[in-house]
């Protein structure tokens, strides 16, 4: 099986990214960006940032992932009974 790119767009994805930003330049900017411009610099941001981005929610969900590791040890701890020799 092959790799799986994390940072892949589907086709509606990426059209809807490219028209929002289309519409953020002429909301913004009041300037008309064309379909192969906004295309374009959508390539440029995924080639130059979406790994930090990427990256950066995979430090998100490590951070969530040990906080509820070490709750769920604590509630563990919780429910012990004391036995002898068990410590």
């Amino acid at each position: 099986m092959g790799k799986i790119d994390p940072l892949a767009l589907t086709k509606g994805q990426r059209q809807r990214l490219v028209a929002d930003l289309q519409a953020w330049f002429q909301d913004e900017r009041g300037e008309r960006l064309g379909e192969l411009a906004a295309s374009l610099l959508l390539d440029f941001l995924q080639e130059k940032a979406a790994g930090a981005w990427y990256d950066l929610g995979v430090q998100d969900a490590l951070a969530l992932v040990q906080d509820r590791s070490e709750r769920l040890v604590d509630d563990l701890h919780v429910l012990k009974r004391g036995s002898p020799g068990l410590e």
